[in-house]
């Protein structure tokens, strides 16, 4: 039997590991395909046969994909040429919008069937490209609730399968209850997890604070803090007495934290699934933030308080992320235990929103659905 191609996009480390989660669950359900495509080592090991890595799509934020232009110039006229000459039944995009809604244009163009798997983010800015999906992308997946109401009432065809980032959770290796943690003196000692981002800009913009907070907190209050980081990763910045690295061991610093300050973006998802009240932080690049804040749709930053639909959890922006702000936040939330609870209470709401693992499985079963009407 010939085996029918999938060409499958993604640019970016999550991106990469949902994907490859994706196509795993597909592998099981059916032995029909053959994935080819962009993406890092996780695809790669599930079998899809890597035409570009992913690396060469690397550009983050409204300015470096400008730089970049001349070398996705290339790329798209390489997938274009490879999508005719190879004609597969189906596109999967997931995530990396700037990049992949330009792959769904010249594969619609092409009469090619595409599936958007991690839909943008057109419900909190980038509302142009609604018009783009609602053209271009045949079968949308989304893996929040709210976007998903969002786009079908933007007439996008979209259908919600939960968030893959729970499955990470639930399927918790072991490696994650690998590290030790640092010997409490004091059974009064509260745990706060720390949490600064992924990708390198994100961790030079909040680590350094986030030492600030400990060390202003060392000698007068029982707080241990933890990060799941590589020494590695923050070099030379000097750490507090009071500070202790964990690396790889984000899920097992959330079950023990009271208290999770964290950068926005998915880890706030996983707060919530471990219903931990925490604090939100982001800092960017002046001219993303005044982009960003011209294009936003949304009051919230964090997606707890998208999901609930309130603000149930503080958020700090730009310059409002200080040693001030951060600490007193702490010591609200610690030390009022009616303002803890009602967080606890609300993040129960939360995760009942965001929805059972299962997400890959899911998603998995429509595409075969999908495609098997081509």
């Amino acid at each position: 039997m010939i085996m029918q191609k999938i060409l499958i996009i993604t640019g970016e480390v999550s991106g990469d590991i949902h994907a490859s989660s994706l196509i795993n669950q597909i592998k099981q359900q059916t032995s029909d395909f053959e994935f080819w495509g962009i993406g890092g080592k996780k695809m790669e090991e599930a079998g899809v046969n890597i035409l570009l890595p992913m690396e060469s799509l690397t550009a983050i934020g409204f300015i470096s994909p400008l730089i970049n232009i001349l070398n996705y110039r290339r790329i798209f006229k390489f997938l274009h040429q490879w999508m005719i000459d190879y004609k597969p039944k189906a596109v999967i995009l997931v995530d990396f919008p700037g990049f992949n809604l330009q792959i769904a244009c010249r594969a619609h163009h092409l009469k090619i069937p595409v599936i958007y798997y991690i839909m943008p983010q057109v419900w909190a800015w980038g509302g142009w490209r609604v018009r783009q999906i609602k053209k271009f992308v045949d079968l949308g997946l989304s893996v929040l609730p709210f976007a998903c109401d969002y786009l079908n009432e933007q007439g996008v065809k979209s259908e919600y399968v939960g968030h893959p980032v729970i499955d990470s959770i639930v399927n918790d290796c072991s490696v994650q209850n690998s590290y030790p943690f640092p010997d409490l003196k004091s059974k009064s000692t509260k745990i706060i997890g720390l949490f600064p981002g992924s990708r390198k800009s994100e961790i030079q913009r909040h680590f350094q604070i986030m030492m600030d907070v400990a060390r202003s907190m060392e000698k007068t209050k029982p707080y241990q803090f933890l990060a799941a980081i590589e020494q590695e990763v923050v070099g030379s910045i000097d750490l507090p007495g009071n500070v202790t690295l964990i690396p790889q061991g984000s899920y097992q610093i959330m079950r023990s934290a009271e208290l999770l300050v964290a950068a926005s973006g998915t880890v706030t998802l996983e707060g919530a699934w471990f219903k931990k009240p925490m604090i939100v932080i982001y800092r960017t690049e002046w001219i993303t933030f005044v982009i960003a804040k011209l294009l936003a749709k949304v009051e919230n930053i964090s997606l707890v308080n998208l999901i609930a639909g309130k603000k149930i959890i503080p958020e700090l922006i730009q310059n409002n992320v200080n040693v001030r702000n951060i600490s007193s936040y702490i010591q609200k939330i610690l030390e009022d235990d009616s303002y803890y609870g009602e967080i606890v209470e609300e993040l129960k709401k939360v995760k009942c929103k965001i929805g059972p693992p299962g997400a890959s499985r899911r998603a998995a079963e429509l595409i075969i659905k999908f495609i098997s009407r081509f």
